[in-house]
């Protein structure tokens, strides 16, 4: 997607009317920018999340998860509904299975995972700083990546571990999950992580979601640089490691090796 295609995606939504002269549509190629629903719906979410960062705050994402680990709690019956509905029609291993189910003790240690977080004190941005020869300050600093896509297996528990990492650290997250956790992980974004930052006057867009259960949304996901300059691949196999060659932006890609429980992460560009 290029920058035009990204502007029009954040100026217009479906059904809005725009006059655009003949040269520009030639030049722009608008007809096929809109490409495919999926396409579309990815595109928004990314480029809404990475307008989202500016807003950000140590303080504010704190009150944010905070407040998100209470609605944890509040939303308890939805959360478990929509697992429930994840859950029983798969026909996955067992171990796929467990990692799928969320029981009545994970839930509550999702709310607690964010609290947790929400305590850790706010990352230190400041790393060196020294003063030149002519008295010029020189410093460095660290600072948001902007927004960050993240595509995980069919873990509930993950979106709300990468969500609120990313968001402590002050970035926005498009997340997508395997389709047989997408009920669960939609309530746990629309109902938890999204509310609790307009709750605290954050804009809820900072936490973005694939809403499609096809792989195609894994694949437009990692070609997206202009608004997703890094995208997290956390996964084993070789559907992980091949979208980490075809990925049009950097990725960390996550996976482990048959002879070593640890995991690997490996930077592809």
């Amino acid at each position: 997607m290029n920058a035009i295609q990204v502007e029009l995606l954040r100026r217009y939504r479906t059904g809005d009317d725009a006059v655009v002269p003949p040269l520009l549509k030639s030049i722009a190629g608008i007809a096929a920018a809109c490409g495919t629903p999926d396409e579309v719906q990815v595109e928004r979410e990314a480029a809404a999340a990475a307008d989202a960062v500016a807003a950000l705050s140590d303080d504010s994402v704190t009150r944010a998860l905070e407040r998100a680990a209470v609605l944890v709690d509040e939303r308890h019956d939805a959360i478990a509904a929509a697992n429930g509905e994840d859950v029983a029609p798969q026909t996955l291993d067992e171990g796929a299975l467990d990692r799928l189910r969320l029981n009545d003790e994970r839930i509550a240690a999702l709310g607690a995972q964010l609290s947790e977080l929400a305590a850790l004190p706010a990352l230190e941005r400041a790393e060196d700083a020294w003063e030149l020869e002519n008295g010029l300050h020189v410093s460095v600093v660290r600072i948001p990546i902007g927004a960050v896509g993240a595509n995980f297996e069919a873990r509930p528990n993950v979106a709300v571990d990468v969500a609120g990492q990313l968001l402590k650290s002050l970035n926005g997250v498009v997340l997508r999950t395997g389709g047989a956790a997408l009920r669960t992980v939609t309530v746990l974004v629309d109902e938890v992580l999204r509310p609790a930052l307009a709750d605290t006057g954050l804009p809820p867009q900072a936490v973005g979601l694939v809403r499609s259960p096809d792989r195609e949304g894994a694949r437009i996901l990692v070609s997206l640089p202009t608004v997703l300059p890094l995208v997290i691949l956390r996964g084993s196999g070789e559907t992980t490691a091949a979208l980490a060659r075809e990925a049009a932006t950097p990725a960390c890609a996550r996976w482990r090796t048959p002879k070593a429980r640890r995991p690997l992460y490996r930077r592809c560009c």
